[in-house]
């Protein structure tokens, strides 16, 4: 999810077009059990955790600048 965010960003910089950009989520729950057992699998050892938290980072500082 967070590697799309930033590239969707990236594209919507591209996009004279686009003004606003909204971002909502999709379910009624923040965070469902899927998501939720799938945050655990990229975080499952220090080595993931610090590559998924550098994908994450990069991808919330894209939504912050834009």
């Amino acid at each position: 999810m967070w590697q799309a965010v930033a590239q969707i960003m990236d594209d919507f910089e591209k996009d004279d077009a686009i003004r606003v950009i909204i971002v909502t989520g999709a379910a009624a729950r923040p965070l469902s059990r899927r998501r939720h057992s799938e945050f655990k699998e990229k975080r499952a050892n220090e080595e993931a955790a610090a590559a998924y938290s550098k994908v994450s980072e990069a991808a919330r500082l894209k939504l912050h600048e834009t």
